[in-house]
């Protein structure tokens, strides 16, 4: 299963974790998040995401947000 990174091209953090995905050969399927337009607020995002943030990932059925912890999961 290729994990899936939640994000927008803009963002530090999230290029942060594109960077590690590369560094570490770790497929991924980017989906754009458009957060000016508070798409980070809908139910459906809101249900994995409760923070509203972006990059989060699934992997799965596993999800987790925060750049700094993504990075280390992707390490691991």
């Amino acid at each position: 299963m290729v994990l899936t990174l939640y994000g927008t091209e803009v963002s530090p953090p999230v290029r942060a974790v594109r960077m590690a995905c590369k560094a570490t050969g770790i497929e991924y399927d980017f989906q754009v998040v458009d957060v000016i337009a508070g798409e980070l607020k809908k139910p459906e995002f809101l249900k994995v995401n409760p923070h509203h943030t972006v990059p989060f990932i699934r992997d799965g059925e596993y999800v987790l947000w925060d750049s700094h912890a993504i990075v280390t999961y992707l390490g691991d």
